[in-house]
């Protein structure tokens, strides 16, 4: 017979989404020993990094805030609004050309260099010195 466990609740902060977790994954997904993710199956509360770490691996809860609308799901980044989708490579291409696009405008920003127009002059030709023999 299977010992059973109280699962540790991870909860999203914006949807109220939630996932439970076995002690031992959450010790898994976070580093921490198994006697302390049973701790919070009993009600401990997790520090901020543990619960930031838990919410990426169940819910793929990007931790930060301005991230609130996406999730990591299958590898892919999902909106929660439209349900777009981007793989790691349409990010990548996505990053290149936004920064491609941001050097053009810098680019464009700069002030040209003045172009100095200079009239050919005659090469400077120095006499030797007459010494006094």
């Amino acid at each position: 017979m299977r010992k059973q466990y109280q699962a540790v609740r991870v909860e999203c902060p914006w949807t109220g989404e939630t996932a439970h977790l076995s002690p031992w994954h959450a010790a898994k997904f976070t580093g921490r020993s198994v006697r302390t993710a049973q701790r919070w199956a009993a009600g401990a509360r997790p520090a901020p990094a543990d619960l930031a770490a838990l919410r990426l691996h169940a819910l793929g809860i990007i931790p930060d805030d301005r991230w609130h609308h996406f999730r990591l799901r299958r590898g892919m980044l999902v909106h929660l609004d439209t349900n777009e989708t981007w793989t790691p490579e349409q990010l990548r291409t996505s990053w290149a050309l936004f920064q491609m696009a941001a050097d053009y405008r810098a680019l464009r920003r700069r002030p040209a260099a003045p172009v100095l127009h200079l009239a050919p002059q005659a090469p400077d030709i120095k006499k030797p010195a007459m010494s006094g023999r």
